[in-house]
């Protein structure tokens, strides 16, 4: 946290922990607007930057368009127990988590 900010010339972080869309609402522009909105809820309250983890495909696109910079990539096949056993087996369609960061103007 301290060292992104540090990187980022950033005092106050907005971390997005859960974006989350209801299938039937996906497609629509939701997701994105969502982000949009907390962006703006964001800057109101002082936060210079932000930073998300994306575990999904789906919303990996979505900061993506919106101008979110990908700090790291981490596979779920990489996240193994003491003994190397996959921990995140059914991960479905989404084979891995990004990081990303955004400086807000």
């Amino acid at each position: 946290h301290t060292k992104l900010m540090s990187d980022l010339n950033c005092r106050r972080m907005y971390d997005l922990h859960f974006l989350s869309v209801r299938r039937s609402g996906r497609v629509r522009g939701l997701g994105t607007e969502l982000v949009r909105m907390g962006e703006e809820g964001a800057r109101e309250r002082g936060c210079g930057c932000g930073r998300v983890f994306a575990t999904s495909r789906f919303s990996a696109r979505i900061f993506n368009k919106l101008g979110w910079t990908q700090t790291a990539k981490l596979r779920y096949e990489d996240f193994v127990d003491e003994e190397g056993d996959t921990i995140l087996k059914e991960t479905g369609d989404h084979q891995r988590m990004v990081t990303f960061s955004k400086v807000f103007s």
